[in-house]
């Protein structure tokens, strides 16, 4: 999809595979570069409100751990983790794996009408940094950009060409 979407973009800028296997080898794609940030969203299938068969023993709840490696390898100064409402459940998990790296981090649940998106959409947001910034004044911020108007998606929509269908 981001290759269709971004067609100028060099596939070989692009790397498609698995997140586990992104985590053991991301730094061979970054060598001799200084990361300011990383932003993500790790699956969550197991934490999903569509999820109605949760279990406990799920494999894809660590997922997001390869996330938390990928920050460790790349040390951003920065790094941003969306995930689904559910994941709240083991937060405090989370932010002590990420400070076990060094991170400050705080997490909040969003609501991406409250920021002119006209979509009712929750995420828990986790928000760290190893260069001393309080993560909650990052929050700050955000709470502060919060619309007083939300859009409707007909809004959105109504300046979008027509679309035709791609045949290969």
């Amino acid at each position: 999809t981001y290759m269709l979407n971004h067609p100028d973009v060099p596939s070989s800028n692009v790397i498609n595979c698995d997140i586990k296997d992104l985590a053991n080898r991301i730094n061979k794609h970054v060598e001799g570069f200084d990361i300011d940030v990383v932003i993500g969203g790790p699956p969550c299938q197991s934490f999903s409100n569509a999820n109605r068969q949760r279990i406990i023993d799920d494999p894809r709840n660590v997922l997001y751990k390869y996330f938390v490696k990928a920050v460790s390898v790349l040390q951003p100064k920065f790094f941003v983790m969306e995930n689904v409402r559910g994941i709240g459940k083991i937060a405090r998990q989370i932010k002590d794996d990420f400070a076990k790296i060094g991170y400050s981090v705080e997490c909040d649940l969003l609501n991406a009408v409250d920021f002119s998106v006209p979509q009712k959409r929750e995420r828990i947001i986790f928000m760290g940094n190893r260069v001393g910034v309080p993560p909650i004044e990052l929050f700050t911020m955000i709470y502060q950009m919060k619309s007083r108007r939300q859009h409707l998606l007909k809004e959105a929509l109504e300046f979008i060409k027509p679309l035709e269908a791609c045949r290969h």
